[in-house]
C-alpha cells in the first residue's frame, strides 16, 4: 500500500498532520488523527479517535492494480492494531472496484469491545498482529483500503493501526 508505514507526510507530530497518500473522510474527518509514538519502534500510526455520537470518520488510500495485481492473485493484508470501542464496531475495509468504479468485492475486518493488550491509551497498549488473506476478484482494477469508525453513528472509541512490527 502507498506509504504503509505512515512515515511520509508533514507535521506528523501534530494529530492533524498530513500522511502522504492517505486522506481523511467521513462525516467528521477531524476524528482522524496521527497517533505517536507507537510501540513497534516506528514513529507514527493512523487512528480514528471517535468521540462524536452523531458522526463517523475514515482514513483511506486508493491503489490502481495495473502492474501490481490481477484477477485471482492472492494478497495478504498485514497490520498491527489496538482499540477500545463502545457501540457496534470499527473496522479495516478493503473494497475492490472495476473500471467503471462499480464495487466488485468488499472485505470488512470488524473489531468491537477492546483488543487484547489495550491499556488506557495507544501509547500504553500492546498492539495485536492481524493477517487477512484475500483474492483479487474478477474485473478489479482498483482498491480502496480504509480504517473506519463504522457501524452505528453512536459508536465511539479509538482504533489505531500500524505497520507490522516486523517491517
Amino acid at each position: 500500500m502507498p506509504n504503509g508505514t505512515f512515515e511520509a507526510g508533514t507535521d506528523h507530530d501534530l494529530a492533524d498532520g498530513a500522511v502522504d497518500d492517505w486522506a481523511r473522510g467521513g462525516s467528521n474527518p477531524a476524528l482522524c488523527v496521527i497517533a505517536f509514538p507507537v510501540p513497534d519502534g516506528g514513529n507514527h500510526s493512523l487512528a480514528v479517535d471517535d468521540d462524536d455520537t452523531e458522526g463517523y470518520a475514515e482514513w483511506y488510500t486508493q491503489l490502481n492494480l495495473a502492474g501490481i495485481a490481477t484477477e485471482g492473485d492472492a494478497l495478504t493484508l498485514l497490520w498491527d492494531e489496538t482499540y477500545t470501542i463502545e457501540g457496534r464496531e470499527m473496522r479495516v475495509s478493503l473494497v475492490f472496484f472495476d473500471s467503471t468504479d462499480a464495487v466488485v468485492s468488499q472485505n470488512h475486518f470488524v473489531t468491537n469491545n477492546f483488543s487484547y493488550g489495550w491499556n488506557s491509551s495507544p501509547q500504553d497498549s500492546t498492539y495485536t498482529f492481524r493477517e487477512e488473506p484475500l483474492i483479487v476478484p474478477p474485473s478489479a482494477t482498483r482498491m480502496t483500503l480504509a480504517l473506519v469508525s463504522g457501524g452505528s453513528l453512536e459508536t465511539t472509541g479509538i482504533m489505531v493501526i500500524d505497520k507490522t512490527g516486523g517491517d
